[in-house]
């Protein structure tokens, strides 16, 4: 006996059999139809109808397979390298094997802490601590925290398997800091984030999109070095001006799709990375 579509109200036929868009279950207790069944029915087109309605206001993909399972509806609207991206940063947790140098600022009694590098971590992905806790020399009970807010110089350098890293509240990146990180896809930036060093990106040829925690505006206040001031040993046979004008390294910066208004989703548990080290 033929089923009926209880959206449109038409007959199935023989394609809608053999699509079978249709579930019957008992409905527990939770819902306001709790201790009733259901037995529904959709033709292909409904179904299609249904599921157009219904995947924009999903969270999170509910369609396996080729889209993928899990990923942010939002983000799989703009491709899948971006749904990738936004599935990482929502259980992405903050990194605690980096390895860090105080920065003093100039004028003032306080600093911030630099990421110096990789330290023990093997992850592809990094999501910088907002904070670090230290252990303060002059006693061992007392916890001290104090602000992440730089990526220091050559601090990703060489490192090939990284592949996306979060920069949770650094307003600043120092010169050659992810050099020749060949797996480099994209980055998330906050929007205090204010300047790149020279040559920061040489060699980030994999690096396709920048997300932006701000607007367009904050972005295009971002001060981009394209110098390269810092040389000790320029390639053999290259002066100190032709190497500066061949080796600008932040072409891959400039030339990543920016993504604006990018929020951080943030997992529910928050605590500062740990670090044994002096109280400054």
């Amino acid at each position: 006996m033929s089923r009926t579509c209880h959206l449109c109200g038409k007959q199935f036929h023989f394609w809608d059999e053999r699509q079978d868009f249709s579930f019957s279950r008992h409905v527990g207790y939770g819902s306001k139809y709790d201790r009733t069944d259901m037995a529904l029915n959709l033709c292909c087109h409904c179904f299609d109808k249904v599921m157009d309605w219904l995947l924009p206001q999903c969270a999170v993909d509910p369609v396996c397979g080729e889209r993928g399972s899990g990923l942010p509806i939002k983000a799989l609207l703009e491709g899948d390298f971006v749904a990738e991206a936004e599935s990482l940063m929502r259980s992405l947790p903050e990194t605690q094997d980096l390895h860090y140098s105080f920065r003093a600022m100039w004028m003032h009694d306080w600093g911030v802490y630099a990421v110096k590098g990789m330290g023990y971590c093997t992850d592809p992905y990094v999501r910088l601590p907002r904070s670090i806790e230290m252990t303060a020399t002059y006693d061992e009970q007392k916890k001290v925290y104090r602000p992440v807010g730089e990526v220091g110089k050559r601090a990703f350098a060489c490192e090939r398997r990284l592949e996306g890293a979060v920069l949770t509240a650094i307003s600043e990146i120092g010169a050659e800091a992810f050099d020749e990180c060949c797996s480099l896809r994209w980055l998330w930036l906050p929007r205090n984030f204010r300047q790149i060093g020279p040559a920061a990106f040489r060699g980030c040829k994999e690096l396709k999109a920048i997300f932006f925690e701000g607007t367009e505006e904050e972005f295009k206040k971002i001060v981009v070095d394209t110098a390269q001031k810092e040389i000790s040993s320029p390639d053999k046979g290259f002066t100190f001006e032709e190497y500066e004008v061949k080796h600008l390294g932040n072409e891959p910066f400039l030339n990543a799709k920016v993504y604006y208004n990018f929020p951080f989703v943030k997992p529910r548990i928050e605590r500062p990375a740990q670090v044994e080290g002096e109280n400054k």
